[in-house]
């Protein structure tokens, strides 16, 4: 029995020793900004929101140098939008509502650089700048609908407590 249990661990071992762990080729679904339409103004910091769809081939390991694209429902008006991320979200279809944070406000900008593993220490959060990029992760592997006729906004998604508020950040 011993010898059976050894032989399996072994097998095991060497299939996962011998994986790629390199992170997915992300390229293909790149593209450019220019083919979505950004409207700010149609969701507010806070607003709850359905997760609709969103990749499941980013990871950690990826250098978030684009907007990943999460198609929600906003719980306040009905309407979906695109929300196009820029920091690493992996959604959780399980429980899809989550809150929307404005990557202009000073929360979003201050979350922004947080989760993007910046420093923020003794920065003015009124001066951080939100982050802009060319280009748009579209993956057509997990979302299979074409929602570039849907208006989008830049942000990020998620559960967020300040604790003292921001007021003395930057001061």
């Amino acid at each position: 029995m011993n010898k059976i249990f050894t032989g399996l661990f072994l097998a095991t071992t060497l299939l996962l020793g011998c994986s790629d762990n390199s992170p997915k080729d992300l390229e293909p679904f790149m593209v450019d900004i220019s083919e979505f339409k950004i409207h700010n103004d149609l969701l507010k910091d806070g607003d709850k929101v359905l997760i609709l769809g969103s990749s499941g081939n980013l990871t950690e390991e990826h250098k978030i140098d684009f907007y990943n694209l999460v198609v929600v429902k906003s719980l306040r008006t009905g309407d979906t939008l695109n929300v196009l991320v820029t920091t690493f979200f992996q959604s959780d279809l399980n429980d899809p509502e989550t809150t929307f944070i404005s990557n202009t406000s000073s929360e979003g900008k201050l979350m922004e650089s947080v989760m993007n593993k910046e420093d923020v220490e003794g920065q003015n959060v009124n001066e951080m700048k939100p982050k802009s990029f060319s280009k748009v992760f579209y993956d057509t592997e997990y979302i299979q609908v074409d929602v570039r006729k849907y208006p989008c906004v830049t942000g990020n998604l998620g559960e967020y407590t300040i604790e003292g508020g921001l007021d003395k950040i930057g001061q």
